[in-house]
């Protein structure tokens, strides 16, 4: 049941705004169907920045045990019961190892560095970009987001489309 007005709240200080007061006339099912919709995408994109950190988190402590960033974030999953290696991390669930959750595909890039350095050198100083897109714009989600080794979050309504570094930042991350 709707109420004569509701607020839509979002972590991180993200889109936060107070929905119209809903005349009691206007409440059919389609109205409820509609403001259902639009606030579970407002819980969602808060949800894709939540896995972002924490694929950020796995990533920095994935590189300290082995050394380097994996390829993919597949070897973060879900270790089997012979235990934990580098395949294997188990520093998150098996959805999210996927690149996908909560109606959000997530991108993972690592960003080589640069200079005259030793594999070793060069793999502790590698960075990584990850970006959260909407699986559907529009029914998953609208705004993309964009998390880098920083830990810059960054984000905007991208009309479906990958969040860059170029993109304005969110918060103070």
């Amino acid at each position: 049941m709707l109420e004569d007005s509701a607020e839509i709240f979002s972590l991180d200080g993200l889109a936060r705004k107070e929905a119209e007061p809903i005349p009691k006339g206007q409440r059919d099912r389609g109205l409820a169907k509609a403001t259902t919709t639009h606030h579970r995408l407002d819980v969602r994109a808060p949800a894709s920045v939540s896995y972002l950190r924490t694929l950020a988190t796995a990533l920095e402590s994935y590189r300290r045990t082995y050394g380097k960033l994996p390829d993919t974030l597949e070897p973060l999953g879900p270790a089997p019961q012979g235990g934990i290696s580098p395949e294997a991390a188990n520093l998150v669930d098996a959805e999210l190892s996927t690149g996908k959750r909560a109606g959000y595909t997530i991108r993972y890039r690592i960003v080589p560095a640069s200079g005259n350095l030793t594999d070793e050198e060069a793999n502790q100083t590698a960075k990584f970009e990850l970006a959260a897109t909407p699986v559907e714009y529009g029914k998953d989600g609208r705004r993309s987001f964009y998390l880098d080794s920083d830990r810059v979050l960054r984000g905007a309504d991208k009309q479906g489309a990958v969040a860059t570094s170029t993109d304005p930042r969110i918060g103070s991350s």
